[in-house]
């Protein structure tokens, strides 16, 4: 099932996951069996989630930003029927306790896509390492974990930055000239769907990036949850849980 907000972003998010699944012939594996919308800025999803327990459903993707995203993990971790149920989406960018800490023991089994994992480490050193080095300096810098931006954070920044170069000024009108006629940035490669009135480049793009899926357990000694990572095979420290939990 797909729940997406109600806006452009939502919109281009089914978009690119109908997409998806024409591009790579997925047809016959991979069925939307419901789409649900909620406006803006929702955190209230008890009518959307009461549907979705009667669809017999493998995986629920979400389009969500942050604080929404977070208010139906919180909410759908909470009821029984959906234990067990992979809930993913572009809010679950990083592993950050605040996303998933609230539910308590309750989001055992949840699982999402992080770009990096401010607490999980995967099963390869040399991605630890990287990992482990930026976390460190990140810290160092701020004072606090993560809380990384997503691959489509970067996109204005790249795009910013290649703009005033090419400007060669801050100057609002140079900018604004340089936005109208620059080439993409080459940094952006992820194609996504125009607007009806076209966009940037005629296309958004997004950055590259390897995601991994960690998974939220549960431990009984802190009474607190933490994660693993449990995708790809090849990264995963233990292998996710589907269908364990009354």
């Amino acid at each position: 099932a797909f729940v997406g907000q109600n806006t452009e972003y939502g919109m281009n998010y089914l978009w690119g996951l109908n997409y998806t699944i024409y591009k790579n012939g997925w047809q016959n594996q991979l069925q939307i069996v419901d789409v649900e919308w909620y406006p803006f800025g929702n955190t209230q999803f008890q009518t959307i989630i009461s549907k979705l327990t009667t669809e017999h459903l493998n995986a629920i993707v979400t389009a969500s930003f942050p604080i929404e995203l977070t208010a139906f993990v919180r909410q759908a971790a909470e009821t029984p029927a959906l234990k067990g149920i992979l809930i993913t989406g572009s809010g679950g960018i990083t592993n950050d306790p605040s996303f998933y800490g609230p539910a308590g023991q309750a989001a055992t089994g949840t699982i999402f896509p992080v770009a990096m994992s401010e607490l999980s480490d995967t099963a390869n050193a040399t991605i630890n390492a990287k990992w482990d080095s930026f976390r460190a300096a990140y810290y160092a810098y701020s004072g606090h974990i993560g809380g990384q931006m997503g691959a489509s954070g970067y996109d204005p920044i790249w795009i910013a930055a290649y703009a005033l170069e090419d400007a060669g000024s801050v100057n609002n009108t140079a900018v604004i000239h340089a936005l109208d006629t620059m080439a993409p940035p080459p940094q952006l490669v992820m194609l996504v769907s125009p607007t009806a009135r076209g966009t940037l480049f005629n296309n958004f793009h997004e950055v590259d990036y390897s995601p991994v899926a960690v998974e939220a357990f549960w431990n009984s000694t802190s009474n607190s949850i933490y994660t693993e990572v449990v995708w790809p095979p090849q990264l995963a420290v233990t292998s996710p849980q589907f269908g364990i939990f009354p």
